[in-house]
Formats: structure tokens, sequence, C-alpha cells
């Protein structure tokens, strides 16, 4: 969605959590940042969101010569500065900002960490911030000129994982480092008949590794709810994680519920249109099934 003059797109984010979150994004500038103050701000707000004084998250451009993520958590503000960088006009940016409490706050750009600052062991949102405003500040002010795509959050973080023994299929799984309770899902259009979902997940939690994956680390996540879920041992440290109901004909969302303060690897995740869970399939199977 196009973004410029004094226009201010908002979009309400409900995953961010008092000790770690992230959005990502698809911005592009309609000018390059040596001009981004040409509406009378000298530095102009990306994306901003606030819940209190003393609560909020942004993107800024510095003048035109830097870029700043900035999250001010309980009144404390850490500052992430990308310095001389490349925005040019009509180019498309994905944009990633993460925090972690007693880790880093960190803005990617196209895949590339830009700009990283420590985050204090205890510093934590008092209320984390659920409304997003894109092209402004949360006052409707420091406009920056640009297109915007909706953005997704989370509450992980969320990783990609390419180190062995922690996939189980291929040569890479997701890694969930849930500081508060994460959902790992997308969202998904199934028939209104008999489905199953399954995973396969591996603990990474410090002391637990490769130990028992049960209801006090995580479970399935069904229609935007947790469910009683079935635990196969699959050996070498990974259950399979299984539950079948009847879906709705309607989206909704469907993957993993992890707890506070576990770290999990995630792989092999399918819904199906079965009452029992089959052989894992990745990818096509041939001519006519998928």
């Amino acid at each position: 969605m196009r973004v410029d003059g004094t226009d201010t797109l908002i979009q309400t984010i409900s995953t961010f959590a008092s000790k770690s979150g992230e959005i990502a994004f698809k911005y592009t500038p309609r000018h390059s940042i040596a001009v981004a103050n040409k509406f009378g701000f000298t530095n102009t707000v990306i994306a901003s969101a606030s819940a209190s004084a003393t609560d909020g998250i942004s993107i800024i451009t510095l003048g035109s010569t830097a870029i700043q993520a900035i999250a001010t958590m309980s009144g404390t503000t850490t500052r992430a500065t990308y310095a001389s960088p490349t925005l040019n006009a009509g180019t498309t940016y994905t944009f990633k900002l993460t925090y972690l409490t007693g880790g880093n706050l960190e803005l990617m750009v196209d895949g590339t960490s830009r700009a990283t600052a420590s985050i204090g062991s205890s510093t934590v949102f008092a209320t984390p911030p659920t409304t997003f405003y894109f092209g402004s500040n949360p006052q409707g002010t420091a406009q920056n000129d640009g297109t915007f795509d909706m953005a997704t959050g989370i509450n992980g973080p969320i990783y990609v994982n390419t180190t062995a023994p922690y996939y189980k299929f291929g040569s890479q799984s997701t890694q969930v480092v849930a500081q508060d309770a994460t959902t790992y899902s997308i969202s998904i259009t199934p028939t209104a008949a008999s489905h199953t979902l399954s995973a396969y997940v591996y603990n990474g939690t410090t002391g637990s590794v490769g130990g028992t994956i049960d209801g006090s680390v995580a479970t399935l996540y069904w229609e935007g709810r947790v469910v009683n879920t079935t635990y196969t041992d699959m050996g070498g440290g990974w259950w399979r994680l299984s539950y079948s109901s009847t879906s709705s004909a309607s989206s909704n969302s469907y993957g993993l519920w992890v707890a506070p303060g576990k770290t999990v690897y995630v792989d092999g995740v399918q819904l199906e249109a079965l009452a029992y869970a089959t052989t894992y399939a990745d990818g096509t199977l041939g001519t006519g099934i998928s």
C-alpha cells in the first residue's frame, strides 16, 4: 500500500511479547534516503509502534546518512544504527526488526544483518506495542514517503537452522526460541473435513537438549488454540506431534505452540485430509499428487 504525503498506514500486530518479538515488511521508498527529509522533518519514520511513553519500537532515518532501529522498553532505550545505508527510490527492500531480552535489537535488510545493539537481561516491555504505524510516528508526523506491504509479526524469535542433528528432513529446520509463550504457525484454509496436523520437534532447551517433548515444552496449535496433542518418540531426540479433528472451511492458524523458556527445532510439519498422520512427504510425489 502506498503511503505518501501526510498519510499513515496503521496495522494491528498482536504477537509482540514482553521479552521477544519480530516484525517483517516490504518497503519501497518513493525517494532515496538523500532526500527523505523533504517533508520538513530531519528524521523521518519508516515504521513505529508505541504502547506508552515508555514502551515503543521504531525504524527511522537519521537525516540522509543512516537508518536507526530504536526500542524503548520500560523506559530503557536501545539504538541500533545502520550507517551509510543503500535506500534507493523505487527499489523494494525487506525489513525485519527483532528484539530479545538478554540478546539483541537487530535490524535486517534483505536477509542481511545491518545493525545490532545489546538489550539488557532485565529490559522488557511493560506493555508490548500492538499497533504499527507505517510511514509516520503514532502522532501522524515525521512522514516517510513509500509503499509498504502489510507486515507480519511473530513473538519468537524464529531462525533457520542448518546445523545437524537439529534437522530431520533435508538440510535445515526451524529453531524457535521462546522467551515468552510463542506460536509458530501459518494461515491455511482447508475444507470442512477430517484433517490431521503433525510436526517433528526436537528439544533444544539448555539442560534438556535431545530430551522429551511433552505438553510442558510444546503442543500443536489448531485453528488458533492449543490442542490435546499425541507425542510419539521417533528416536534420535525427535518426537512426532499429531492431532486429528474436523477442520473449519475458513482461514485459520495451524502450527506449534512453544512454552515460555523453551527452545525447540521444528521440521516436517504437515496438515493432511486424513483422520491419521501418514509418512511425511516433502514436495511432490508425482503427477496428480502433492
